[in-house]
């Protein structure tokens, strides 16, 4: 790593050590503290530079290449925010939740937007907004642990693969623009249904889809029958199925229901608690379409559903984890679906 000197390793642990103890003496309150996200990044940029912050370290950068934007190789701009965290206490690289030492800021990828004529953090603050590269790897900011700080960790990637990310968000962007401007429906519908299932687009492109109608419903039934790359995809490709098909869909999504029903009848005894966290992002996908399914035929007032609601009532009354675990942020509450089905068609 450029420049560790030992008196700055000895600092930034001293300063760590004094932060912990101060910690220590008050009640921990857990705060989600912004961090870097390369998806919300790379989609909200309008400006991703590759900059050297030279030896001032005052937030002037001069550009060593543009991945997206107006600004070139040899500018040199103020960014707001950046003087004050490259010399503050939170820049110190950590590994394994050890402080190491301070960057150089030679080289940093940054994702900025322009604001009243200024480079401004594309999301959040500047320290969430920029990657350190240094010779053994890009860093970043991120909370592990919350409540915690957050620190300046080592990344999994490297500059090669960001700015691939950057380029592939940009012409899959561009590729959409283009299906978007297409008139004949069914040429725009043999555009837009392979990007449907791209991750930077996914759901821009579906909505375009949902937005063509009837001639788009057949593209959106093969796009919820194959296995989206990211889960999520499957539950948007459902509500633009609803949107479109309505009442007319009803018996294929009765099948699809049926299904999902057997599905879970299986799985909800082996749910263990705080399931819904995040670590299975299929299973909750999938308890996800069974909620959009309830509130179509809800809306609906699919009388035919009534025997699998039913079932789901039962089951939700067996394994109350299935039915929505007593927790303040689980949004995973099918007992809230079931009942208002039950209430608009009929118990």
């Amino acid at each position: 790593m450029v420049g560790s000197p030992r008196a700055e390793f000895r600092y930034a642990a001293g300063a760590l050590f004094f932060a912990c103890m101060v910690a220590l003496a008050r009640p921990a309150r857990a705060e989600t503290l912004p961090t870097f996200s390369e998806e919300m990044h790379v989609r909200r940029a309008t400006e991703v530079i590759v900059a050297t912050e030279g030896e001032a370290l005052d937030g002037v950068v001069e550009v060593l290449a543009s991945w997206r934007g107006t600004l070139r190789p040899g500018d040199r701009t103020q960014v707001v925010g950046l003087a004050g965290f490259v010399n503050s206490s939170e820049a110190v690289f950590h590994r394994r939740s050890r402080p190491r030492s301070r960057p150089t800021f030679q080289r940093m990828i940054l994702f900025l937007a322009r604001e009243e004529g200024k480079l401004v953090p594309s999301l959040w603050d500047i320290g969430a907004c920029l990657v350190v590269v240094e010779r053994d790897g890009l860093f970043a900011m991120e909370q592990q642990m919350n409540p915690g700080p957050r620190l300046l960790l080592p990344l999994r990637e490297d500059e090669a693969a960001m700015q691939a990310m950057v380029e592939q968000h940009d012409l899959m962007r561009q590729r959409l623009e283009a299906a978007e401007r297409i008139e004949d429906p069914a040429s725009r519908v043999a555009a837009l249904e392979p990007l449907c299932l791209e991750r930077w687009v996914a759901k821009d492109a579906t909505s375009a889809l949902v937005q063509v109608g009837k001639p788009a419903l057949p593209a959106l039934w093969r796009l919820f029958a194959q296995s989206a790359p990211v889960p999520y995809f499957r539950r948007i490709q459902l509500q633009g199925i609803i949107e479109v098909g309505g009442a007319k869909e009803a018996p294929r999504l009765l099948g699809l229901f049926h299904g999902e029903v057997l599905f879970w009848q299986d799985r909800a005894p082996g749910l263990k608690t705080m399931w819904w966290t995040g670590k299975h992002p299929g299973l909750c996908t999938r308890y996800s379409i069974l909620k959009e399914l309830l509130r179509a035929f809800t809306r609906l007032e699919t009388e035919e559903a009534h025997k699998d609601v039913l079932t789901l009532q039962a089951l939700a009354e067996a394994y109350p984890l299935f039915g929505g675990e007593q927790h303040p942020n689980n949004g995973y509450r099918l007992v809230k679906e079931i009942s208002e089905y039950l209430e608009q068609v009929g118990d």
